[in-house]
């Protein structure tokens, strides 16, 4: 990532030395400057709803009494960058932990539904919120980008499923031959 990051500012020069037609250098610096805007967009949103998804959920963990609160709402934190399984993980683990912890169950009620309804609300109107329509990926190829990445990477691949999905999203709209895939990919088939 460092040396990616340290050889962007000559990513315009290289481009237009590979397409001397200036229109055609300027559509490839547009087509990786909607990638870079909206790879950071999304990254930026992940982040601010993963800080609050943890806040939340160490207040509720905290409250409870678990032992290192503070461990699992980094974890679930972290996990919250895994699209769809993290936010399921984040709830399930700390309640595990409350059965073990506890000689009752009402801790660990507690915990599954106070951390699930955070994860529902700050995922499912939160994070729609803030990301908008812009995006316009479908649930379904994020699952399927998700067992296909993690797969490969393992939990890197599992972080990194939507920003490709994204990724490739972009290209397929700049590249007409690939304008199938980014109607396949999106969430209502408008593009």
């Amino acid at each position: 990532m460092g040396f990616l990051l340290a050889e962007s500012s000559y990513v315009s020069g290289k481009i237009r030395k590979l397409f001397p037609d200036k229109s055609e250098a300027e559509r490839i610096n547009n087509i990786l400057n909607s990638l870079s805007k909206n790879v950071r967009r999304y990254i930026s949103i992940k982040t601010i709803v993963s800080l609050l998804t943890g806040g939340l959920s160490y207040i509720i963990l905290r409250y409870i009494g678990i032992d290192f609160a503070e461990t699992w709402a980094l974890v679930i934190f972290l996990l919250n960058f895994i699209s769809t399984i993290g936010s399921a993980l984040g709830v399930v683990f700390p309640a595990i932990i409350a059965l073990i912890q506890f000689d009752n169950y009402t801790p660990f009620i507690t915990i599954a539904v106070g951390l699930t309804a955070i994860q529902f609300f700050i995922g499912n109107v939160l994070e729609q919120m803030f990301m908008g329509r812009s995006l316009n990926v479908s649930a379904f190829a994020i699952i399927l980008s998700l067992i296909f990445w993690g797969t490969i990477w393992g939990v890197p691949g599992m972080v990194l499923s939507v920003p490709i999905t994204v990724m490739t999203m972009i290209v397929a709209a700049h590249v007409p031959n690939w304008r199938w895939a980014e109607i396949i990919l999106s969430k209502d088939g408008k593009v």
